[in-house]
């Protein structure tokens, strides 16, 4: 029982929402978190329940805060996932024009992908105004060209600590994403739980995991 291998591993992990994950994944799944609480966890937790999970990141971030390129990760990752009961952990480019031929092979063969939304406080061409509380950052409107290439199902997953210290890991059904939306109302859909999320949970908007654990 997946549920059971990670409380045990997690040491009682409150996990909820598996159910929403199978039921999605012949459509193809994109897991959508905000950076908020040990996002760093998430790659372990999704390996330990048995799916196998590709994570677009930016090179220019993920490289500087771990000191690793993404090659060296993904040997890690490797031996890491070489139990023939988890599953595999890969990290992908994002800024590459080939990635999305990577995206779409993994969502064909029912592989889950995950994105992290990044905001700013500069605009570009490739970027659109979102509210966050009383002020607007940057939402990135490349999200909206990723569904319209995979028109896969943004599902949402939190993970955090509850008050007691327990661990938590749940996941939402799929965001309301439609074809005939523009990419404006797309991006804002992404981010539309962000503000949410961190109002409920403020103190853990600072406590991301360090990539520092990324080297073990």
């Amino acid at each position: 029982n997946r549920i059971n291998i990670v409380q045990r591993l997690t040491m009682g992990a409150d996990v909820q929402g598996l159910e929403i994950l199978d039921k999605y994944r012949e459509e193809g799944v994109i897991g959508l978190s905000y950076h908020i609480g040990p996002i760093t966890l998430v790659p372990v937790l999704m390996s330990l329940l048995g799916y196998d999970t590709t994570f677009l990141v930016r090179p220019d971030t993920i490289e500087t805060d771990s000191t690793l390129s993404i090659e060296k990760i993904n040997g890690y990752l490797e031996r890491f996932c070489s139990p023939e009961d988890i599953g595999l952990i890969r990290v992908l480019d994002s800024f590459k024009p080939t990635s999305i031929i990577q995206m779409k092979k993994r969502l064909r063969k029912h592989e889950l992908l995950f994105v992290y939304p990044d905001t700013d406080r500069d605009g570009s061409a490739q970027c659109t105004p979102i509210p966050f509380f009383n002020t607007e950052l940057v939402g990135h409107l490349g999200l909206a060209k990723l569904y319209r290439m995979t028109h896969a199902r943004f599902v949402p997953i939190d993970v955090g600590w509850h008050p007691d210290g327990q661990l938590f890991f749940h996941v939402g059904e799929p965001l309301d994403i439609r074809e005939e939306q523009t990419d404006k109302e797309i991006v804002r859909t992404v981010y539309s739980r962000m503000e949410g999320q961190v109002r409920a949970r403020l103190p853990q908007w600072v406590q991301v995991g360090s990539y520092e654990a990324l080297k073990f």
